[in-house]
């Protein structure tokens, strides 16, 4: 998060903000920075600097949490029990964004015509009527956009058609009345939060039966005889509970009092659950099998603002249409029109600042889809310099920030759930504007005309490189058309050409320019940090938890939270009975950010932590580049299941220092990983990555550098000595499946 100058730091009174690991509170606001509280000493203040803001960020050790202290905002997150939508499963978070759509369509009803719409039983059911076909409209579009599999009818040829009859698709029926009503006045009561709409059906369930103080003594002391040398089963322990209520029993009735009731046999077994599992399983076999199978494997210990409104669109680029308009497709070969025909049509999703119009994100895809915005969300947080350098651009491409409100079209792609959800969890409003009515984002609808104006009055030889240079040569050995050449095109026409130009809607200076004046005075408000972004924007995985943490692509993760909630879940069936170790696997869901390595996200009940890998040298590490290496190494050592870290660190250089034009592309959305890429690259690629070793350094130098590598893409050998570079799709099958290590 590197700046060429000192930019402001817009930070709310209402945020919450954390330094390292102490929490502060915004005191006042100082000519060059804030006078912050600490939270756990509310008499002690510090000062932090603008430029000490920004180095805690680059360093990652600032996160902001925005409206943290809001009134209305804790009051909805009190009522909800979590503090953030993404703390919700997928399920729930649909439910959500389902109500608060129609409590913004409604309230943009109320605001345009208060007399026919009033907050009415009557008028929210002539509300309805009216919202019902076009949020139903939406909803559909959104669902067909995430719709998985062969049979998704959002294809790349179904884009320009009608959608065939007869897809399935499921969506939500609209509210009643009453109900809408309900939603509207729990909304306005939140302070307009997504959280204010949560239900409390999270509580409902069999209420208990009430057990008196004497009977929940008993049945603690019994059920703590479970944990015992002896072993007593469950049955056992809850025969000697009725046993004991039974002597109880006795002496009520003596003194005239009632009779206890005996709890049911499942208020035994739950109390049992309860029970630490390690010290369960070592008081019922011994302490030194407890910890061989609770054993933790780890490291050691260890001491850790222009964004007032995007806009968001995707831009369908008819590559063909451009060439010709040109004048350049006569001078093509057939095989380079060949080439171009293939390619057809690009789509762009672009996110503009409107204040600076800087272009904050963009990403490539063949169709229109959801993981095409989330991309371009993702990279309008990042700093894009390192990709830049990688495509030649010399402009500065350092523009990121967090954001306040999104405004989108209310096309498939942005009313799907997962970027709806991805918004809010940048602390955004997402405004979805009406159909038909583009005026409402004239900024990005302006900013796409002049990009093919652009593309149309650039589309050279020259941008191209060699692509469509003249020569003697035969037009098979020539660079055609391709989705890299395209994507460079577009990102270097942006960077050099766009942003360093002249704007005539900021009176003549360039974007870029009034980006810095901006920073410089009025400041932004900071970008998600690296947990959150991961968080968001990651590869969704799911893992299982081992001894070892977690292991993906070879190497592995470990925190001591993975290791307590294996400990309390893995030993048990779902029922309470005990397991034995193979027969109950716990999965975890992940979060894998492509660009780093060095940790991963995992969810643990209702909460994200940070999972650092065990292998240190992983920080910084792309996953293109560890995909390589490993393909490398595969190739190299054949079926040995493990490698030593020199070895992969040595690889690791050689393919960082060829591939950064590969990271690039992968990190716009030309060759952009996916889970099923990742899972299939693990089934090819069966090695784990192990710690150093000498002798393994000295049999590696001894056997040289000569046998040739695989290349993943196409499966041809590539020159000897040479790490495979370039993007690298899902690897193939290098051995037989037998012959891979089994993962744990």
């Amino acid at each position: 998060m590197a700046f060429s100058f000192n930019p402001v730091m817009q930070i709310g009174r209402s945020d919450r903000i954390v330094i390292g690991s102490i929490a502060h509170s915004v005191h006042s606001k100082l000519d060059r920075g804030y006078l912050f509280v600490r939270e756990d000493n509310p008499a002690h203040k510090i000062a932090y600097t603008y430029a000490d803001l920004w180095e805690a960020a680059r360093e990652n050790r600032l996160k902001v949490e925005r409206g943290a202290f809001s009134q209305s905002a804790a009051r909805a997150q009190l009522q909800a029990g979590v503090d953030a939508l993404a703390d919700l499963d997928a399920e729930e978070q649909a439910k959500l964004l389902h109500r608060e759509l129609w409590c913004q369509s409604f309230q943009t009803l109320y605001e345009q015509d208060r007399k026919s719409y009033p907050k009415t039983r009557t008028g929210f059911a002539k509300a309805i009527k009216a919202l019902k076909s076009q949020i139903q409209d939406l909803l559909v579009q959104g669902a067909l956009s995430s719709a998985p599999g062969p049979k998704n009818a959002v294809t790349a040829k179904s884009k320009s058609k009608s959608v065939r009859a007869g897809v399935k698709v499921e969506t939500a029926l609209p509210p009643t009345p009453s109900t809408l009503e309900r939603w509207e006045r729990r909304y306005e009561a939140g302070g307009r939060h997504i959280l204010a709409l949560r239900d409390g059906y999270r509580h409902c369930g069999g209420s208990s039966m009430q057990i008196p103080p004497r009977v929940r003594v008993l049945l603690h002391e019994c059920a703590d005889l479970y944990a015992d040398e002896r072993r007593w089963s469950k049955e056992d322990c809850y025969q000697e509970l009725t046993v004991r209520i039974g002597q109880e029993n006795l002496a009520r009735v003596e003194q005239g009092l009632s009779p206890f009731k005996i709890p049911c046999k499942n208020t035994m077994i739950a109390a049992i659950n309860r029970l630490d599992p390690y010290e369960t399983f070592a008081a019922r076999t011994d302490r030194s099998r407890a910890q061989k199978a609770y054993f933790v494997n780890s490291v050691g210990l260890e001491a850790e603002y222009p964004g007032a409104r995007w806009e968001v669109d995707e831009f369908t680029l008819p590559l063909m249409s451009l060439v010709k308009k040109s004048g350049l497709w006569a001078d093509l070969t057939p095989v380079e029109q060949e080439a171009i025909k293939s390619i057809g049509r690009v789509c762009v999703a672009v996110v503009l600042d409107v204040a600076p119009r800087v272009v904050m994100g963009l990403s490539l895809s063949r169709v229109a889809c959801a993981e095409n915005v989330l991309n371009a969300l993702s990279m309008a947080t990042r700093d894009k310099t390192p990709f830049a350098r990688a495509f030649g651009v010399q402009a500065a491409a350092d523009m990121h920030s967090g954001v306040d409100e999104v405004a989108t079209d209310g096309g498939s792609s942005m009313v799907n759930g997962t970027v709806r959800a991805a918004i809010h969890g940048l602390g955004a409003r997402h405004l979805i504007g009406p159909k038909g009515v583009p005026q409402m984002r004239g900024h990005i609808e302006r900013f796409f005309g002049t990009l093919h104006t652009g593309l149309l009055s650039n589309f050279s030889g020259r941008t191209f490189h060699n692509s469509v240079a003249k020569g003697d040569y035969p037009a098979e050995e020539r660079a055609v058309f391709d989705d890299d050449q395209v994507f460079q095109l577009i990102f270097r026409y942006i960077f050099d050409l766009y942003h360093v130009r002249p704007h005539a809607g900021l009176g003549g200076q360039m974007p870029i320019a009034r980006w810095r004046d901006l920073m410089a005075t009025r400041g932004a408000p900071p970008a998600p940090d690296a947990d959150q972004r991961r968080v968001l924007f990651g590869i969704p995985l799911e893992r299982p938890i081992g001894s070892h943490g977690l292991r993906i692509l070879g190497s592995d993760y470990q925190h001591a939270a993975l290791q307590d909630y294996r400990r309390r879940t893995q030993w048990l069936h779902d029922d309470g009975r005990k397991a034995r170790r193979k027969d109950v696997v716990r999965t975890v869901e992940v979060r894998l950010d492509p660009f780093d390595l060095g940790a991963v996200s995992v969810r643990i009940g209702d909460m994200w932590i940070t999972v650092p890998a065990l292998d240190p040298s992983l920080v910084g590490i792309p996953l293109t580049v560890q995909v390589q290496t490993l393909t490398w190494l595969r190739e190299r050592f054949g079926r040995e299941a493990a490698v030593y870290a020199d070895v992969v660190d040595a690889a690791r250089r050689d393919i960082m220092a060829e591939s950064a034009s590969a990271i690039a592309l992968s990190a716009f959305g030309v060759t952009r990983p996916s889970a099923a890429a990742i899972q299939n690259a693990e089934m090819s690629l069966g090695i784990t990555l192990r710690a150093r070793s000498e002798d393994a350094v000295e049999s590696v130098s001894a056997a040289g550098r000569e046998p040739s590598t695989l290349n993943i893409e196409t499966g041809t050998s590539l020159t000897p000595g040479t790490p495979p570079v370039g993007p690298s799709p899902e690897p193939k099958l290098i051995t037989p499946r037998s012959s891979l290590r089994k993962r744990p």
